[in-house]
């Protein structure tokens, strides 16, 4: 008898399982991919992602002010046509203008595909979009350093795989010139960074070399790119590299597919060269992660983990906590506040006839076990 009564009496001061609320985003019944989420200075968050809620594929964004509501969802590209927009990067500046950039089919000649470009000043309206051309443009990737210039990364398919291109946007001059990063035909997954004092750096997978590898360069205030170099010498594939930065350090997280497979994460600040990767939050079955930085320097990450969504942060060791059991979720975004706490998008499939929502979540990192 005893004995049952301190099995209850345990049961009682058991603290609760830790459920972050999560929110189906797009909500439409029709398929939604890619999420990309950002958030400004002053905590305001934005979504955006790919979905066909018209019967085309368009770029949808909704918005919420820190403590608010997200509005209604906004089709911003109305490509209005077969094949449409696709995967969407989105930013905010120092003033809290948004800046996106996305793929489009555009119906000249044989056809193309080109990068969009527009912005929204706070409480503003789209500005009138931009067209940026080279070959098949497609998956871009974009930053805004304090002077407000844009930074764009995309992917150039002509040729079959990809060849990874930069340019840049001042707000008085325009577009600049587009330049190659890697070499032809060769990459893919690219990503971009910028630091506050204007260096800025690319990551893709390099296929040139099998297994395929992660690389990185960077463009000093020279203007001038540093020759691309492996970013690790793991035996395994190195894939899908994403880049985080609060302006003076930069995080480097990407899958290495080994026999156990892992998430390798490697850091650099302004004064210090890169460091070792570190392999030590345990993942499980990782899929591809997403990376961000609070402004205490903690590093976050999230992924799938099949059929798990997780988010994990380092504050020395790494802790981590289960957000979402629901089936498949793929294609994270992360962000980061002032508080350690983390805001992730992702896509999942709850049934498998549902072609995938996008789903938001605000995430406390509560300990789980491996």
């Amino acid at each position: 008898m005893l004995a049952l009564l301190l099995i209850f009496l345990g049961s009682l001061c058991r603290k609760p399982e830790y459920k972050p609320e999560i929110v189906n985003i797009s909500s439409d019944a029709c398929l939604s991919e890619r999420p990309c989420i950002a958030r400004s200075g002053d905590g305001r968050l934005a979504i955006g992602w790919t979905g066909a809620k018209t019967g085309y594929e368009d770029i949808w964004l909704v918005e919420k002010a820190q403590g608010g509501n997200w509005s209604a969802p906004e089709n911003i590209s109305n490509a209005g046509r077969a094949n449409g927009s696709r995967s969407v990067s989105i930013e905010y500046d120092a003033l809290g203008t948004l800046h996106a950039a996305w793929s489009q089919y555009m119906a000249v000649g044989l056809g193309s595909w080109v990068i969009i470009y527009s912005q929204k000043p706070r409480d503003g309206i789209w500005a009138t979009a931009e067209t940026i051309r080279q070959g098949t443009a497609v998956l871009p990737h974009i930053a805004v350093d304090t002077a407000g210039i844009v930074h764009l990364a995309f992917e150039d398919m002509v040729g079959g795989r990809s060849t990874v291109h930069y340019t840049t946007r001042h707000p008085a001059a325009g577009w600049g010139q587009t330049e190659v990063l890697s070499d032809p035909c060769s990459a893919v997954d690219c990503d971009l960074a910028v630091l506050a004092d204007g260096t800025s750096i690319a990551v893709w997978e390099n296929w040139s070399i099998i297994p395929a590898e992660v690389f990185r360069t960077e463009r000093r205030s020279s203007g001038e790119w540093t020759q691309p170099v492996s970013a690790h010498s793991y035996p395994g594939y190195g894939l899908n590299p994403q880049l985080a930065t609060d302006g003076r350090r930069v995080a480097l997280a990407f899958g290495v597919a080994l026999a156990k497979p892992v998430i390798a994460v490697m850091t650099r600040d302004v004064a210090t060269g890169w460091s070792d990767p570190d392999t030590s939050c345990a993942v499980h079955i990782p899929g591809s992660p997403s990376v961000a930085y609070d402004s205490l320097g903690r590093v976050f990450l999230a992924w799938g983990n099949e059929p798990e969504l997780r988010v994990a942060r380092r504050d020395g060791s790494w802790s981590q906590t289960v957000v979402s059991d629901s089936l498949m979720p793929s294609g994270t975004s992360i962000v980061a506040d002032e508080h350690g706490r983390a805001h992730v998008a992702w896509r999942s499939q709850p049934v498998f006839e549902d072609p995938g929502e996008i789903y938001y979540s605000e995430v406390a990192i509560a300990p789980v076990g491996r």
